[in-house]
């Protein structure tokens, strides 16, 4: 019960010892809470030590839209040009699924790899509007993917949103030092990515 305040904090430690045999709460509540709160709702907690614990999602449910309605929002959404490719370079996978969603959702095709090995890759193969780089990451770090980005004359062009839960200056200065040209930290604010969408996409390629 002690805990109920503080569980949905980033990296969370219920049990603070240094004998602990389990770990914090890590990202995965921090979005959660964050994902519902942006649809309007809440999320309540109960838990009983050694029996588990419930979370119970709260939303807000709008009445479905008559034919008609919806006619008039897609009639709206005629003129808005989609499309474009997004590299995705991020090792969670429930990192992944967030923020894939919300390329998807502002109609945007996105392309998911682990490392900067693989983006690199993927980069040589094909062409992308922007690429969200995860700073932290195992075989190839961000700021070694962006520096080696940057560095080659074929994809020097290529634009780069370094992604972190770090949000330090100093790993802000490195990134942009590392030749990204913007930051996201994390959790990822939807609306702060989407208007990075926005921002670093090319007009042509409007984000909805």
């Amino acid at each position: 019960p002690e805990s109920r305040d503080t569980i949905f904090d980033l990296f969370a430690q219920v049990d603070s010892s240094n004998t602990r045999e389990y770990g914090g709460t890590g990202l995965g509540l921090t979005i959660c809470l964050k994902l519902v709160e942006l649809m309007g709702g809440s999320i309540k907690v109960e838990s009983e030590v050694g029996r588990g614990s419930r979370f119970d999602v709260f939303l807000p449910i709008e009445e479905a839209s008559s034919p008609e309605e919806t006619a008039k929002e897609e009639e709206v959404l005629v003129d808005v040009k989609t499309g474009g490719n997004v590299l995705l370079v991020e090792d969670n996978e429930t990192n992944q699924r967030v923020m894939e969603a919300v390329i998807a959702k502002s109609g945007l095709s996105v392309t998911t790899v682990g490392n900067g090995k693989e983006a690199f890759r993927e980069l040589e193969k094909n062409n992308f509007d922007l690429v969200f780089m995860d700073l932290h990451m195992p075989v190839m770090d961000g700021l070694a993917a962006t520096r080696k980005i940057k560095e080659d004359p074929k994809l020097a062009g290529t634009k780069v949103i370094m992604v972190s839960a770090s949000v330090q200056q100093s790993d802000r200065q490195a990134s942009l030092a590392a030749g990204a040209d913007d930051f996201l930290p994390k959790p990822v604010s939807l609306e702060t990515m989407r208007g990075l969408l926005k921002q670093w996409v090319p007009s042509e390629t409007t984000v909805s």
